[in-house]
């Protein structure tokens, strides 16, 4: 049913339009009451009343000329197959008032394309420029748009986003629907349903919303091994009676193993699970790494199990290079000029003396149990003194694990675990990269230099006669000397890198300008080459100095303790912080606080009870 018409003028003559949208109903009374209105005359009243009569949209002449004035007129063509609104707009006549945009956009939506996209930047511009130019203009005012949903895979394939901008009078996926986009995307796996259905529903534009993700490999394990022994030595050390003494008859060492005793069991690498994309595809699972059994001398392959590390001989199991071996012991009564000097690649015990001069060398550990003099011990595993040593200052102890002995006297020693003595460590520069201690109630440490990375303990610290000691804890030994030794190296390098460098720019001039002799040429290119590894040994010094330097300021506080006394004379150093004992301090426990070495709290509160 037509519903409304408009009256508008072009050309010299007053147009009617009969529409499809409207209020009321269009007869042709009610036109010719219109145009009368105006002062005119209505004709062509035939193809009026075939429009009206058809019920069908039509454009008339209706009268001409048209009035002197005339509001601005404009008309909506709706397109309903096509879901398209064109609107026609004429500018006003005389002193009749333009049509504005805010009318136009009103009238649309009166009609069933109110829920349509508008383009009311197009409405604006054709309003301004009719108004204008005083001419008509036609344009799309709306149409009805369709939902869109767009998919992004990520270049992984582990993601897939959606875009979603809602329908405007147009239509929108269902949930199937929806899922045939997403698949048609070639995202298959891994969708999130539940979020599809909210987004769908909730009527407004989402932007890269995550709407798939894959399920992840999960990697295999690598193979790992289990010690079956004690493969570290945590449990070396003398036994501590209950009068608080050291037992050296009971060392705890490594346990003896008998022919065929389980060492090490491998878990064995895993191969993981796939996982898959969002387009279905497998994500392939990295199988964990295998491992050999670190099988060394005297070990095999138990013939049932091939997981399982076990001796082959009698004795006692170690680690060494990366392998388990088992070490039967070197039993030697005295090492004098009957043995020489040995060099064992197993553990050595040694019955009798070791007389000064003579050295021994093992891979396992070194057990002595009479006297040691002014002998050279080096261990893989741990020296154990059982009587102590007089080193008269020659000799050296260096130890991969721990030094034990009844007393140490005028001696370097080293050990990468600790250092602990029953009852007295004189005069010696010890390094131990956790614990040097004096375990015995009356054990004392005094003079030369001791340091440890944790724990420096004795009875008595220093002595009444303020010998000069001095005890440094909070630095492994180990990374301190080798900075020493590397700021030695970089100095010397640097110094060799100036002069060659010097050197190589004279010769460089001259062979710029000149040229060079044969042997001159020969100097330049051997000054070119070692001026080039100089640079690079200096870059490799300094990135070694800064990586050292690094873990000093990562290693632990540490701390200094005196259960009894610790004496005038006494230099403690934690860390970079310094502190001279002047005076007497009893039961003392000394730690680091910012700048300073102090007592500590709980100590410092005790002795002043007392």
């Amino acid at each position: 049913m037509l519903k409304s018409y408009k009256l508008y003028a072009e050309n010299g003559k007053l147009f009617l339009v009969v529409l499809e949208y409207g209020n009321g109903n269009v007869t042709v009374e009610s036109i010719t009451e219109a145009i009368g209105n105006l002062g005119l005359d209505f004709h062509n009243e035939n193809p009026v009343q075939e429009a009206i009569k058809n019920d069908k949209y039509a454009v008339v002449e209706v009268a001409s000329p048209p009035p002197a004035n005339l509001h601005g007129v404009f008309w909506l063509e709706l397109d309903v197959a096509d879901g398209t609104v064109t609107a026609h707009l004429y500018p006003p006549i005389g002193t009749g008032r333009p049509a504005t945009e805010t009318e136009i956009v009103e009238e649309l939506k009166q009609t069933e394309f109110n829920k349509c996209y508008i383009d009311r930047d197009a409405a604006r511009e054709n309003v301004e420029k009719c108004n204008k130019k005083k001419e008509p203009a036609s344009f799309l005012l709306a149409e009805r748009r369709d939902a869109v949903l767009a998919v992004e895979l990520s270049e992984d394939r582990r993601t897939a986003l959606l875009d979603y901008t809602p329908p405007m009078g147009g239509s929108k996926p269902d949930f199937n629907e929806a899922l045939k986009l997403l698949e048609k995307n070639g995202v298959v796996y891994g969708v999130d349903e539940a979020r599809l259905k909210e987004i769908l529903d909730a009527g407004r534009i989402i932007s890269k919303q995550q709407i798939a993700h894959a399920k992840a490999a999960v990697h295999g394990v690598d193979a790992s091994i289990e010690f079956l022994f004690d493969a570290h030595g945590e449990n070396q050390g003398p036994r501590i009676r209950e009068n608080d003494t050291a037992d050296f008859r009971d060392l705890g060492l490594r346990e003896n193993v008998e022919e065929g005793a389980q060492l090490v069991k491998k878990n064995p690498a895993t191969q993981g699970e796939d996982g898959t994309d969002v387009t279905g595809k497998p994500l392939p699972a990295e199988p964990g790494k295998d491992m050999e059994l670190p099988r060394g001398k005297n070990t095999g392959i138990r013939d049932d199990d091939e997981n399982m590390l076990v001796a082959e001989v009698c004795g006692i199991p170690v680690v060494m290079g990366g392998k388990v071996c088992v070490d039967e012991i070197l039993v030697v009564d005295d090492v004098d000029f009957s043995t020489g000097n040995i060099d064992f690649h197993g553990s050595v015990m040694v019955k009798g003396i070791v007389n000064s001069g003579f050295s021994i060398v093992a891979r396992g550990d070194i057990t002595c149990s009479d006297t040691v003099e002014g002998a050279d011990l080096k261990a893989g595993g741990s020296i154990l003194l059982k009587f102590g040593i007089k080193g008269m200052g020659k000799s050296t102890l260096d130890a991969g694990v721990n030094v034990i002995g009844r007393f140490i006297e005028r001696c370097t020693v080293r050990a990468g675990n600790s250092v602990v003595v029953d009852e007295a460590l004189i005069h010696s520069d010890t390094a131990a990269v956790d614990i040097v201690e004096a375990t015995n109630s009356k054990g004392s440490i005094f003079g030369g230099h001791v340091r440890a990375g944790n724990l420096v303990k004795a009875a008595f610290i220093g002595s009444e006669m303020a010998v000069q000691t001095h005890i440094e804890v909070g630095v492994a030994p180990h990374i301190r000397e080798e900075l020493v030794h590397c700021n030695e190296d970089i100095k010397k390098k640097k110094s060799d890198y100036d002069k060659a460098s010097k050197n190589y720019i004279a010769l460089k001039t001259l062979r710029d300008k000149n040229g060079l002799p044969v042997d001159r040429e020969q100097l330049y290119n051997t000054l070119a080459t070692a001026t080039g590894q100089l640079k690079n040994d200096i870059e490799e010094i300094t990135s070694r100095i800064a990586s050292l330097e690094d873990d000093l300021t990562h290693c632990a506080e540490g701390r200094v303790e005196a259960t009894n006394v610790i004496y005038p004379g006494v230099k403690v150093t934690i860390k970079n912080a310094n502190r001279k004992i002047r005076e007497a301090i009893h039961k003392a426990i000394l730690v680091k606080d910012g700048p300073d070495v102090v007592l500590s709290t709980e100590i410092a509160e005790q002795n002043s009870e007392e």
